[in-house]
């Protein structure tokens, strides 16, 4: 048997079903928003998001500007909407950064890496340092220890 991290961010939502029927470990979606703020169709349905709050899971927020607004050009009030519905249904241990981007299209606030410490700065302004510092290192490097140590 592998024991391999698995990534859901690709999967539809019957995959996805599939999958958290059959991991016996904690899984991911490494690059993913929530759908009720935007419906993109890779998003995650509440549902989702509240298997992976209940298995310890990880859910990356994705920085693609299809998967954080539908119909402009998002700015941080748009993209800490995400944050907001995830802290909502109890995600503060389960949130990260998944930026994706390889490619992908990405709006002006987040449209390269050194912008990234201007987004953990509105972060902490909005948050304050102890969520900020969550979805910033502490769940994702949590989460690899604990599945390292097979918990």
């Amino acid at each position: 048997r592998l024991d391999v991290i698995v990534d859901v961010s690709h999967l539809n939502e019957v995959s996805f079903y599939d999958v958290a029927a059959q991991a016996k470990r904690p899984f991911v979606a490494t690059h993913s928003n929530a759908f009720i703020v935007c419906p993109h169709p890779r998003n995650l349905k509440d549902d989702q998001i509240r298997r992976i709050i209940e298995t310890s899971g990880l859910i990356g927020l994705n920085f693609y500007t299809a998967f954080i607004t539908a119909d402009k050009m998002p700015d941080f009030d748009d993209f800490s909407r995400h944050i907001d519905h995830f802290l909502h249904l109890g995600g503060e241990d389960v949130l990260a950064l998944g930026s994706d981007y390889d490619g992908a299209d990405m709006p002006d606030f987040l449209n390269s890496a050194e912008k990234v410490e201007i987004l953990y700065s509105s972060v902490v302004k909005c948050y304050g340092k102890k969520i900020a510092d969550k979805i910033f290192y502490e769940n994702a490097a949590g989460f690899m220890k604990k599945y390292r140590e097979g918990k």
